[in-house]
């Protein structure tokens, strides 16, 4: 059976459309020229007078088409048709592949190109599900029973998990602030406490070395001065402290994973690496170094689809996507605002949190940062000052921990 022209019929003379249009069914969805101008007819009917063409209407605009009756409901159709479109776009997908492996001078390397095809076959047919209100008592035993999300991974800042209870599955987070303040610290910083939640973060660098980036995890685990590590000019005890930490790590289940050397890095490739290592968090430093297929004439054309694609891959996938940007110059005086975002605003509408990073020449002497969030999608925002402590990788709330680091330097002397 010819499930795309039974579909558009049944619809026709049902007048189901809005059922179809709710669930993501697109013009390029049919093969069929004549069944796309039909959808075309009736979608735009139904957007311009909110409610479905009649029957009567259709066939008059398309009197040589041949309307097919069918017993089947629009759900068995739908069902049968989405099959339909997703073996022909596999079969383009195939093609696509053929084509690329029989070229010599192709850039992709053979599991890339696998896996960026796989993606836009889980993009080409939407999943969307409709939910109802009075499903209460569903939600009601999920609650009961653990199941409903809710409690994150949290980011190791508690004044800030108060305010989202941790990083949500499904959300996208934006950090920026101005340059060298420590936004991809603070990146770091995130994902290390979700390792330490047996959580397996991975993070995809564009800027920094993986040599750069575990440095500084092994020394927010290990309280090493930074230098000294970098330097190396760490005492033997130290050292010693880190080979007996280094065989607890080995033994743990979970991990953390670095990309640095990601040439010409697109969504369709971040897209890829999310589905082969299957991590439970992402950072990408910084989306500005991005690549996209499409030329576009301005930054923020180019930053708007990034950030709303990252969306979506996170949704998706449900794995929380850090997108790491910068502020303008504006920013060293006041701080990060939501006004004064770099490249495109789309890096904060898209966003579920936006954290924004303020330290002037006072504060850095007092090694005080104040951490803002900027934008809490399901919740409050607000502000806290952390200790910052570069040298050491220490970050907490300001007041506690400088109380502490004072009681240690004072039984220290």
């Amino acid at each position: 059976m010819d499930y795309e022209k039974a579909l558009i019929s049944r619809v026709a003379q049902t007048g189901q459309i809005n059922s179809l249009m709710a669930e993501g069914i697109r013009e390029d969805h049919f093969s069929d020229d004549k069944l796309r101008k039909i959808w075309n007819f009736m979608t735009e009917h139904y957007r311009r007078y909110k409610i479905a063409p009649s029957f009567e209407t259709v066939y008059a605009e398309f009197p040589d088409f041949n309307f097919e009756t069918s017993g089947e409901s629009v759900n068995y159709l739908k069902d049968k048709f989405k099959k339909q479109v997703m073996y022909r776009f596999g079969a383009e997908s195939v093609i696509r592949i053929s084509e690329e492996l029989a070229n010599s001078e192709s850039e992709y390397e053979v599991d890339q190109l696998f896996m960026e095809e796989s993606r836009r076959l889980a993009t080409v047919m939407p999943t969307a599900k409709l939910h109802a209100f009075k499903d209460m008592e569903q939600r009601i035993a999920k609650y009961e029973l653990g199941e409903e999300e809710g409690i994150g991974i949290k980011t190791g800042i508690p004044e800030v998990d108060k305010l989202t209870f941790g990083v949500q599955p499904h959300e996208y987070i934006t950090i920026f602030g101005a340059t060298s303040i420590g936004k991809s610290t603070l990146s770091q910083w995130l994902l290390f406490n979700a390792w330490m939640q047996n959580k397996t973060p991975m993070y995809i660098s564009l800027e920094m070395e993986a040599n750069a980036l575990f440095r500084k995890w092994d020394t927010m685990l290990m309280q090493f001065k930074y230098n000294d590590l970098k330097g190396h000019t760490l005492r033997e005890e130290e050292i010693f402290r880190w080979k007996e930490k280094a065989k607890e790590v080995s033994n743990k289940p979970n991990d953390i994973i670095v990309m640095d050397d990601v040439r010409g890095c697109t969504v369709d490739r971040v897209y890829a690496e999310l589905v082969r290592w299957q991590p439970d968090i992402l950072c990408l430093d910084y989306i500005n170094l991005m690549s996209v297929r499409s030329s576009y004439a301005q930054n923020w054309e180019k930053i708007t689809y990034l950030t709303q694609e990252l969306k979506q891959i996170s949704r998706t996938l449900k794995i929380p996507i850090i997108g790491v940007g910068q502020a303008n110059r504006s920013s060293f005086q006041q701080g990060a605002t939501l006004e004064n975002i770099a490249g495109s605003i789309s890096a904060v509408q898209d966003a579920d949190l936006v954290f924004g990073l303020h330290s002037d020449e006072e504060m850095r002497e007092e090694k005080k940062t104040e951490l803002r969030l900027l934008k809490n999608r399901d919740g409050m925002v607000g502000k806290v000052d952390l200790w910052w402590e570069p040298e050491t990788m220490t970050f907490g709330p300001w007041e506690e921990t400088r109380y502490w680091k004072n009681r240690r330097q004072i039984n220290a002397e």
